[in-house]
């Protein structure tokens, strides 16, 4: 008896997985973004049109990181070029 409970409850696991992944895909394809907004971006209500919108806040320190990168990036280019 659990066997069968158990295989009824992984079959039903499965098609609630199945149905997730098509309406993330559906979604997707509708131009919505599903995932954890990046850094610099929150996720939009349900409401809004538009699924991601900027943190202000936030925005203004992953730019700067990012800044930051790209300039450790550039120096460390340069020493390996340099005589």
């Amino acid at each position: 008896m659990e066997g069968v409970l158990a295989a009824f409850a992984q079959f039903d696991n499965d098609v609630r997985s199945d149905r997730t992944r098509a309406g993330m895909k559906a979604a997707l394809e509708l131009g919505r973004w599903v995932f954890l907004a990046p850094i610099g971006y929150l996720n939009a209500p349900r409401s809004m049109s538009r699924s991601l919108v900027h943190d202000p806040e936030r925005a203004a320190l992953a730019q700067r990181a990012l800044r930051g990168a790209a300039r450790r990036l550039r120096l460390r280019r340069a020493a390996r070029t340099w005589p």
